[in-house]
This record gives C-alpha cells, structure tokens and sequence, in this order.
C-alpha cells in the first residue's frame, strides 16, 4: 500500500495452469506443495500473521499460480479480507 492506502501491485511474467489442475504432472504437484511448506515455515509466528499460526492463501488453485515453461514461479490473487 502507498501512503494513500492504494494497493501497489507488479506483474509477475507467466502463465496459469489451462484447466482444474487435475492434470498437473507429479514434478509441479512437488513443487507447489514444497512452495506452499516454504511459505508456511517462513511466515509462521511472523508479525505478517497477526497471531495466527501462519499466513495463509485460502484461494490456492491452479488459477491463482503462475508458471514459467512449467515451472513454479510465484501464487497471485491475494486478498486481505
């Protein structure tokens, strides 16, 4: 946020997963679940989580991963409400 309280956003480079994700191969399934952990573990008693355990997406699907020629790259479409 700015000091006007707008949302700063960047674009990060890539695609979306084309459909459910019922077809992601096991290799990107690994790498959203080890991505997933790593964000867990980083975040966890953190001051970004507000006394929650962890900060959590809780809207993690493939529309809301980017990938770069298959490969795992950042989660998008977060919300604070």
């Amino acid at each position: 946020m700015d000091s006007r309280g707008r949302d700063i956003l960047s674009y990060l480079e890539g695609e979306t997963w084309p459909d459910s994700g019922s077809s992601f191969p096991d290799d990107v399934l690994e790498q959203a679940a080890r991505a997933i952990r790593n964000y867990h573990d980083a975040t966890a008693g953190s001051p970004l989580a507000q006394g929650y355990e962890i900060v959590a997406h809780h809207e993690l699907g493939p529309h809301n991963i980017i990938f770069q020629g298959g490969h795992l790259v950042g989660f998008i479409d977060w919300d604070d409400a």
